[in-house]
């Protein structure tokens, strides 16, 4: 099977590249604005900007896929706050595009969403079937790209997978982020009333790679899944547990509440997400995120790719 991934020098793009080509059912093509330095990255690469459908579908037709996984985004929640412009032109309408190609292509889509469509207002983990409601830019365009996925795919042979607060190597996250400041900083205030699961992005390439198993051989299992790694925590909590991971004695973390943060986007009090549909489908959830962010921490990001 042909597979088309955008996004494809992403943080998760890089190991669902690297954990898909180890099956040699799978051919695998990478559609990106550059490619990984070194090793890291496909062999079949395309340059591509996915807001220039005439870049896009010249490289779809190219690969010719059976497949198309769109992990290519604008993630970052403040700039998108910032520059809403932005955040619809690449996230919503890149991703109109992107449906658009693999309608006329005929292939299935697997699109990767995120738990900031909603609201965090509920009180218990967010399931499929709740209602969204975004409060910032962000949220709003993957919000309106997840409609384009449902409205333009073929056959309705789409994935929509809602993941949070990814962490991983080759991109700028929440958990690199705080150890390096732990490193230069005596002391550090983490917001600690914001809670959510933390997602290896090794561990969601490996359940992506569990869908596409599957894609093509059942008719029943296409729609929206939530998919992180098990528990749940704080920014507070998650900074804690990654400092002490590195063995970093010498920084003093400091909890704060939401209104304390001066930054442009509202995010969610809540977002844990449910991930009840798909330890039914595979009969077992994620790993705990502690143990992922350990062989995170412990590996320094994995160099296998």
């Amino acid at each position: 099977m042909n597979i088309a991934i955008t996004g494809s020098s992403g943080m998760l793009g890089v190991p669902l590249g690297a954990v898909l080509s180890k099956d040699p059912a799978y051919t695998v093509s990478g559609i990106d604005l550059k490619k990984p330095s070194g090793k890291r990255g496909l062999a079949n690469y395309f340059k591509c900007d996915i807001t220039d459908y005439h870049q896009l579908d010249k490289a779809i037709k190219d690969i010719k896929p059976d497949l198309i996984i769109h992990t290519a985004a604008y993630t970052d929640v403040d700039g998108c706050e910032q520059n809403p412009g932005k955040a619809q032109t690449v996230n919503s309408i890149g991703t109109q595009y992107v449906a658009r190609a693999a309608h006329e292509s005929s292939c299935g889509l697997i699109y990767i969403s995120t738990d900031f469509v909603f609201d965090g207002s509920k009180r218990t983990p967010y399931t499929e079937d709740d209602q969204p409601n975004p409060i910032n830019a962000y949220g709003k365009s993957k919000l309106e790209a997840e409609k384009y996925v449902m409205e333009l795919v073929s056959s309705k042979k789409f994935f929509i997978i809602r993941t949070s607060w990814l962490f991983g190597p080759n991109g700028k996250n929440f958990v690199d982020t705080i150890l390096n400041k732990a490193r230069q900083e005596k002391s550090l205030k983490v917001v600690s009333d914001q809670f959510g699961s933390p997602t290896y992005t090794w561990d969601l390439a490996e359940a992506i790679k569990n869908i596409v198993d599957l894609y093509g051989k059942r008719d029943d299992i296409y729609g929206i899944y939530h998919i992180t790694n098990s528990d749940d925590c704080s920014w507070y909590r998650l900074a804690q547990k990654a400092i002490q991971l590195d063995n970093i004695y010498d920084v003093e973390l400091i909890p704060i509440v939401s209104y304390e943060l001066d930054c442009p986007a509202e995010r969610p009090a809540m977002s844990i997400l449910a991930n009840d549909k798909y330890i039914k489908l595979f009969g077992a959830p994620l790993r705990r995120w502690g143990l992922a962010l350990d062989e995170h921490i412990r590996l320094k990001g994995r160099q296998d790719v």
